[in-house]
C-alpha cells in the first residue's frame, strides 16, 4: 500500500509550528477542539488506481485526498488567523503537487468559533511523488 500520510502530517506538522508556534496540530479530526489555534489534517481517502497496477498486482499509484480543519476563536480576528494558517497549508500542500478542490467557511458556537474545512486531492505513484492529476 502506498502510505505518504506520516511523512506528509510530519511535513506540515514542522512548518505550520514554526511559523504559528501556539497552533494546536492533530492527525485525527476533532469536533470541537479544546485548545485554539487547531488543525486537524487527516487522509479522507486512499485508493488504488487500478488502471497503473503492474503485472505482479502491485499498486503504482493512489489517488489521495486530505481533509483539512482550522479552528480559531481569536477575539476580533477569527476569520484573519484561519485564514492565514489556511495560506500557509495551501502553500505546503501545493508545493508538494496537491490541489485544493474545496474551502468552506463554518461559523460555530455562535460565531465564536471560525472554521475552515479544506480539501486536497493528488495522485502518489510508489515513490510518494504527487502528481495534480
Amino acid at each position: 500500500m502506498i502510505d505518504i500520510e506520516n511523512v506528509l502530517y510530519t511535513e506540515l506538522y514542522n512548518a505550520l509550528k514554526e511559523k504559528f508556534p501556539a497552533l494546536s496540530i492533530s492527525g485525527v479530526e476533532e469536533r470541537l477542539p479544546s485548545s485554539f489555534p487547531f488543525v486537524s489534517i487527516v487522509e479522507a481517502d486512499n485508493l488504488v488506481r487500478s488502471d497503473t497496477i503492474d503485472s505482479s498486482n502491485r499498486e503504482n499509484h493512489v489517488n489521495l485526498l486530505y481533509e483539512v480543519n482550522i479552528y480559531s476563536n481569536k477575539a476580533g480576528e477569527r476569520k484573519t488567523e484561519a485564514k492565514a494558517i489556511l495560506a500557509e497549508i495551501d502553500r505546503q500542500l501545493t508545493m508538494r503537487g496537491f490541489l485544493r478542490t474545496a474551502a468552506q467557511p463554518v461559523s460555530l458556537n455562535d460565531g465564536t468559533i471560525y472554521r475552515i474545512i479544506a480539501r486536497y486531492t493528488g495522485c502518489a505513484d510508489k515513490n510518494n511523488v504527487i502528481y495534480r492529476r
